[in-house]
């Protein structure tokens, strides 16, 4: 997908061709691979029974409703008993804002905060309750893309790569 920051989901079969702009994809397809990209932000990769998604969840995707719109469509297919998978991303320790930016996060999501002093966002604290409070069970390994040298980090790197994830049923 042409990931764009946002909360758009769209919904894959296997006569899809274009490359949609979206930032999560969902399928029921058989057989279809769904993929995110990720430097940063949070890869979600999300099973539920009979359809599975990919989301691509940085700090505007997740303040803007991309995990509650993907699991929203997801039920709406048919899906239950999901479970989430969040790869390796920034971590809250590497993840510092402006001042002003942490305080609009922070008040629209508290799980974000960190310290006011240090001003850092937890983006997976943030998926995580989200995830929790859709009763999607999560898996989080904390892996930091920043700190880890096995990963691409942007941050660190200042070189466009990414990691790939995929998931399909």
């Amino acid at each position: 997908m042409d990931q764009v920051h946002g909360n758009s989901v769209v919904v894959i079969d296997e006569s899809f061709a274009p490359t949609p702009t979206a930032d999560a994809l969902v399928t029921t397809s058989k057989g279809v691979g769904l993929a995110v990209r990720s430097a940063d932000c949070l890869p979600i990769l999300v099973d539920g029974n009979s359809v599975v998604a990919a989301i691509h969840a940085g700090r505007k995707g997740v303040t803007n409703g991309v995990i509650s719109a993907t699991i929203s469509k997801m039920r709406e297919l048919g899906g239950d008993n999901f479970r989430a998978a969040i790869g390796p991303a920034i971590c809250a320790d590497c993840y510092e804002v402006e001042a002003q930016m942490y305080d609009e996060v922070v008040s629209k999501f508290p799980a974000g905060a960190t310290s006011p002093q240090k001003r850092a966002l937890d983006l997976a604290r943030m998926a995580i309750f989200e995830l929790e409070e859709a009763e999607v069970v999560v898996a989080h390994h904390g892996i930091c893309t920043k700190e880890s040298p096995d990963f691409y980090s942007y941050r660190r790197n200042k070189t466009t790569s990414r990691q790939v994830g995929v998931i399909a049923i």
